[in-house]
């Protein structure tokens, strides 16, 4: 059943059109991108995040909650991946939504890492702790 379908600019910077349906997310237009181009770079990303950090499918799809075909189904960019599933396997990979987005992710943080933005953000939300930061890093 249909839940929603919004239409806007999306975080990867680009105008998207989005359908909900069941707690998974469609993206039906790109702004002009081809969106088997976005879910192959999801896919590829994908293999190359679990292989990175060292993990089986099995291992991956134990942590998150599925079944490990659900992994291999992704990972070949036949099955949509379920927004809330997306998260945990951003957690598990200890990587950001925008990693898994891949080249049309990076429109919204540049080349920062997962970690980079954690201290980003950690700063900007301790303003009594800027001066100590600057200190350390000798920043003027």
């Amino acid at each position: 059943m249909l839940s929603s379908i919004a239409t806007g600019f999306g975080k990867i910077g680009v105008f998207a059109t989005f359908l909900s349906s069941g707690g998974v997310l469609y993206i039906l237009d790109f702004g002009g991108v081809y969106v088997g181009e976005v879910k192959k770079e999801i896919a590829d990303n994908l293999l190359y995040y679990r292989r990175k950090k060292g993990i089986t499918q099995r291992e991956l799809a134990q942590r998150i909650g599925v079944k490990h075909n659900s992994i291999s189904a992704w990972e070949k960019g036949t099955n949509a991946i379920d927004i809330e599933v997306l998260y945990r396997i951003c957690t598990v990979l200890d990587i950001s939504v925008s990693d898994l987005y891949g080249r049309f992710g990076k429109y919204a943080d540049g080349d920062l890492s997962f970690r980079e933005r954690q201290i980003i953000t950690a700063y900007r939300n301790q303003p009594e702790m800027q001066v100590a930061v600057q200190r350390l890093l000798d920043i003027q």
